[in-house]
């Protein structure tokens, strides 16, 4: 009697989740390589499902990196980096100018693929009994380029890795739903998209992404420490059609970018859904506390939070979520002292 294969998680809920790891693993694994599509499964799973799916999560979960992936398309495609950097998940990039110096062809060959490892990391360890998460996942990233490199060197029938791999694909298929991807006779070689050298290649690159994706989730820690490259304020009535050119023109700070897409949860323009999935959630995994002290420390937080002047360090960020974002916490915090309150009395 055969023995029955174990099941494949489903991922039809966070494609862009699952975009974005291909992404990176095409820049870390060589396609060509036997067996490179069950390395690539065995260390999402390893690294990104396992983690993201334990019990004690409810907020910091698969979905929040979907969400942070989806804001993170909405800016690419509305905003952009203004061809500084290889776009993270959008396809097509504008090329560098030849005078481009080595520093920025770094930048942009390889900021998009650190920008890509925070998200899928910034919450890779997550215990709210600990104080060191974002150590923790900042480690645990390095370990996961380590592994890759390992797997990169090892492997047999690849090419060398000065040889570069091809553009990812714009869509990654279900683990539960493969595909096969088939090249036609007709297609030109002169046709293909141009070729993406492997991390492995230059020491410089290496070390730019392993430095870059640790202290972008190192500064998860305490989000308000990073200053802005510019001090906004949210505009009135009459100066609202302004704020479109402020957007435009911004040039933003990767790093800005990402802290942006962490906190945009509070900006969700539903007041229900900010409650449902993301207030509830962030009380259910505290609820090893007393409730009585989870009210308090929550209040006490979010009001401090409301005490800075500014919260989105983007423009695209800043005049999109940041009034409602101090409008849904301002709710949640009237909520929490009434219930402490209530339970006074």
């Amino acid at each position: 009697m055969s023995a029955v294969p174990p099941l494949l998680p489903t991922y039809a809920h966070i494609p862009l989740v699952r975009r974005a790891w291909t992404r990176c693993v095409t820049r870390l694994l060589m396609p060509a390589s036997h067996g490179v599509d069950d390395v690539s499964e065995e260390h999402f799973r390893r690294f990104v499902f396992h983690r993201y799916t334990e019990p004690q999560r409810h907020y910091h979960t698969l979905e929040h990196l979907e969400e942070m992936l989806g804001h993170l398309s909405d800016y690419e495609a509305a905003h952009g980096w203004q061809g500084r950097f290889r776009p993270a998940l959008a396809d097509g990039a504008v090329p560098l100018p030849e005078s481009a110096s080595n520093t920025q062809r770094l930048a942009y060959e390889w900021t998009g693929t650190a920008v890509l490892l925070s998200v899928l990391f910034h919450d890779a360890v997550y215990d709210p009994t600990r104080g060191d998460n974002e150590e923790a996942s900042a480690a645990l990233a390095i370990e996961f380029l380590d592994v890759m490199r390992r797997e990169s060197d090892r492997a047999d029938g690849g090419a060398p890795a000065d040889v570069a791999s091809p553009t990812p694909p714009s869509s990654h298929p279900s683990a539960s739903s493969p595909t096969t991807t088939t090249t036609t006779a007709a297609a030109s070689l002169s046709d293909a998209p141009p070729p993406l050298p492997l991390l492995w290649a230059d020491a410089q690159a290496e070390a730019f992404v392993r430095d870059t994706t640790a202290a972008f989730i190192l500064k998860t820690k305490e989000h308000l420490s990073v200053q802005p490259r510019q001090p906004l304020r949210l505009p009135s009535p009459s100066e609202a059609t302004g704020t479109a050119a402020a957007v435009r023109d911004s040039v933003d700070d990767p790093l800005h970018v990402f802290l942006d897409l962490d906190l945009a949860i509070l900006g969700h323009p539903s007041p229900d859904v900010y409650r449902r999935r993301y207030a509830e959630n962030v009380a259910r995994e505290y609820s090893h506390y007393p409730r009585a002290d989870f009210l308090k420390g929550r209040a006490a937080f979010l009001t401090g939070f409301a005490q800075h002047a500014q919260w989105f360090k983007t423009p695209f960020f800043f005049y999109k979520l940041e009034a409602q974002a101090r409008r849904n916490t301002a709710q949640e915090v009237a909520e929490l002292t009434a219930e402490l309150q209530a339970a006074r009395l």
